[in-house]
């Protein structure tokens, strides 16, 4: 009965929102493709926690679900937003993209800015999908051969015994290298958990 529940708010929330604005389904291509379109804001409306275990897609910033109303509402101003989330204030009609974990809290952010004016609405379903999707090239890798390993990475493949490092932002999608690493056989396999954040931050680096 809960399952059938929740299913029936998903279905009425996507149903009330549809009927107030556009709202579109954003595609991995299309996330993927972000760094060549500015004119496109990609929000991920987790909490900051949630970003420091899975790391974060290329260019999204982060407005957490119960800041977004305000964030664009008429209580902050354009300086502000900008010194609040390192970006222009989006118009009414600029193109946002909202992301989760689900898409569930993607929909509830839409449905939070939608009677301010804003209609050019697009969400990713699960950004588990997109983050996911980049580890699982790390099963691919490492079942070519040594040629064709080499023709693409310019590197030898490394041997079962061989020590691998594994990095990434902050270490949860370094974790799960690793772990597709073992699974395929590899028995030197570490994971730095501090991960790239750890670095820069050590090497006086800029971190994003």
């Amino acid at each position: 009965m809960k399952i059938i529940c929740s299913a029936l708010f998903f279905v009425i929330l996507i149903n009330y929102s549809v009927q107030m604005a556009e709202i579109k389904i954003a595609t991995y291509e299309e996330i993927k493709d972000l760094p060549n379109h500015p004119e496109k804001l990609l929000i991920d409306v987790r909490e900051p926690q949630e970003l420091e275990s899975t790391g974060r897609i290329p260019t999204s910033i982060n407005i957490p679900l119960d800041e977004v109303r305000k964030a664009f509402s008429d209580e902050i101003s354009e300086q502000e937003f900008e010194l609040m989330y390192g970006v222009k204030k989006p118009k009414k009609d600029d193109y946002l993209i909202f992301s989760c974990r689900t898409g569930r809290r993607s929909l509830k952010a839409i449905n939070e800015i939608i009677p301010l004016g804003y209609w050019n609405l697009t969400f990713l379903t699960c950004v588990n999908i997109f983050l996911n999707y980049l580890v699982a090239k790390v099963s691919d890798a490492l079942k070519l051969d040594g040629k064709k390993f080499n023709e693409i990475y310019d590197r030898e493949k490394p041997g079962l015994d061989d020590e691998i490092i594994f990095s990434c932002l902050l270490g949860g999608r370094a974790q799960k290298g690793a772990t597709i690493a073992v699974g395929h056989g590899f028995r030197n396999v570490k994971n730095y958990r501090g991960s790239w954040t750890e670095y820069a931050t050590k090497e006086g680096l800029k971190v994003e």
